[in-house]
């Protein structure tokens, strides 16, 4: 599932979890499907994952305690994050550093994203 996200493949990641493909397995660095698509940035990839996904599991950290949210803030991929927080992703999580995703877009001039967060009423 990790490379069908990471290759942008939507069709495939639909096929797998329609087969029972786990999104929310991580990888060696703790990162999940979410993360993936959130750092890739491919709307349609994180739409494919988000059809009867566990909430729960859009908030899964990796190993640095970053969530999808934080990638997408820190790659800015505003598309991608307004999904997340159209489906409740939470924004009050802090990876290791102490930073949210709304820092983390702040912290890289990410400003379609600050205005994303912003909109769904997040703030520093």
């Amino acid at each position: 599932l990790h490379m069908e996200v990471i290759n942008n493949r939507p069709d495939a990641v639909k096929l797998l979890i329609q087969a029972g493909a786990d999104r929310g397995i991580p990888d060696s660095e703790g990162r999940t499907a979410y993360h993936h698509a959130a750092i890739h940035g491919d709307r349609a990839v994180m739409s494919a994952l988000l059809q009867g996904a566990c909430y729960a599991d859009l908030n899964l950290q990796d190993e640095d305690g970053e969530t999808a949210a934080h990638w997408a803030a820190w790659a800015g991929h505003a598309d991608v994050l307004d999904l997340l927080l159209i489906m409740k992703a939470r924004t009050d999580l802090t990876d290791h550093a102490g930073r949210t995703a709304w820092r983390r877009a702040r912290m890289f001039r990410q400003t379609a994203c600050i205005q994303v967060l912003t909109a769904h009423g997040v703030s520093a």
